[in-house]
C-alpha cells in the first residue's frame, strides 16, 4: 500500500521513484524494497517523505483521505 502511494506521488510530480528518495535523502535502492517486501518506513524516514510531497503521514499509510 505505502509503494503504491509513493509511487503515485512521484509520478505526480513528473520524477521517478529513485529520483524521490534521493532528493528525500535516502538511498536509489529504498523504493525497490519497499516494492519488493512491501515494507513500510518509519519515524523521521515517513515525516521527510510526507514533507517532500507536502502531505500527511496518515496518508502516506492509507488511513486519511488526502484533501
Amino acid at each position: 500500500m505505502f509503494y503504491d502511494i509513493f509511487s503515485q506521488l512521484c509520478a505526480e510530480r513528473g520524477i521517478k521513484c529513485q529520483t524521490a528518495a534521493l532528493e528525500i535523502g535516502l538511498s536509489h535502492a529504498a523504493p525497490s524494497k519497499w516494492k519488493s517486501t512491501g515494507a513500510t518506513p518509519r519515524g523521521d524516514t515517513l515525516q521527510k517523505i510526507a514533507d517532500y510531497f507536502g502531505v500527511d503521514v496518515a496518508y502516506l499509510l492509507g488511513t486519511k483521505k488526502r484533501p
